[in-house]
């Protein structure tokens, strides 16, 4: 009989046979592994998940109980191989999403946050390169994390510019141009990972992904969620571990600073946001025109092109 390691695995590449990314819910399925080994359980149980989906915590959140659906969507596949699996309702945690207020950073709280990448542990392995790398990569184009982590080297023409995203929320590829900069920041990478693989992986096997760690093994979300959050405390952009700017806003950063210089250009935004939805992997463009509402800044740019397109407003 298939283990319950063994059952997350297969049930992780079926999902991605069906065109899924499944990146994230991959990482917290395997976790919960760990956690059943730990226990010494055989078989999930209502209060197990529960427990799994809490992590300590005393009242459940609407993160909670997304974890909870996640592994309520795993136990309906595994009952069919272990009856003893318990199922439990899908609104046992009915938790209203709320959508987050993003954070915009300025160009210094960036510049520190890469800086401070250079000197991660150990300081002489492909870690900071890489993380620089990476972190850069979703600031400067406003990739997703899981579109970054999973790039492969042919995702990528450094002759060109030209980056590629297979593996997308809404199964979509794409194509992106990155400007000459980025390309360069690529390349650099490119030439500092070879070189350390040359030197400290002589005769291991080579994983075909862009983005590796120091053991050549896959950079997960997060792996790379948990050191943004340890290089933002110690450089100052947050103050506590696990509140404050996200890795994720880096991203909404991008289409923010995007929209405030069409604007201030005095470009056609309208005519030109279907473009940058396409560019960033948003569904539709109603999902792009949502960063306008969200700083004061771009809301006067906003109004202010109002008022002259309406010739100034009555007195």
């Amino acid at each position: 009989m298939r283990t319950l390691k063994q059952g997350v695995t297969d049930y992780v590449a079926l999902k991605r046979a069906m065109g899924f990314s499944f990146a994230r819910q991959a990482s917290d399925l395997h976790r919960f592994c760990k956690f059943m080994d730990e226990h010494k359980c055989k078989y999930i149980s209502t209060e197990l998940a529960k427990e799994w989906a809490l992590k300590g915590d005393k009242q459940p959140t609407w993160w909670h109980a997304r974890q909870l659906s996640i592994l309520r969507t795993f136990a309906l596949y595994w009952r069919t191989v272990e009856p003893r699996t318990e199922l439990w309702p899908e609104n046992i945690w009915p938790m209203r999403y709320q959508r987050k207020h993003p954070y915009i950073y300025n160009a210094g709280e960036i510049e520190r946050l890469l800086n401070t990448c250079r000197a991660l542990q150990p300081v002489d392995s492909l870690r900071p390169t890489m993380f620089y790398t990476l972190f850069g990569l979703i600031a400067a184009c406003g990739l997703r994390l899981s579109e970054a982590v999973e790039l492969k080297d042919s995702d990528i023409d450094l002759k060109v510019g030209i980056i590629t995203i297979r593996r997308t929320k809404f199964n979509k590829t794409r194509s992106i141009p990155v400007d000459e900069t980025t390309r360069v920041a690529l390349e650099k990478y490119v030439l500092a990972r070879d070189a350390y693989r040359e030197q400290y992986q002589y005769g291991r096997k080579r994983l075909d992904l862009f983005f590796v760690t120091n053991n050549e093994t896959f950079v997960n979300t997060n792996m790379a969620e948990w050191t943004f959050d340890k290089i933002a405390l110690k450089c100052g952009v947050r103050t506590q571990s696990r509140r404050g700017p996200r890795l994720h806003d880096l991203r909404h950063t991008f289409v923010m600073h995007t929209l405030k210089e069409w604007y201030r250009q005095g470009k056609d935004v309208e005519s030109l946001l279907p473009i940058l939805s396409t560019y960033v992997g948003h569904a539709q463009p109603g999902s792009t025109y949502w960063y306008i509402t969200i700083t004061p800044e771009l809301m006067a740019l906003a109004s202010e092109r109002l008022d002259r397109y309406m010739g100034g407003l009555p007195q």
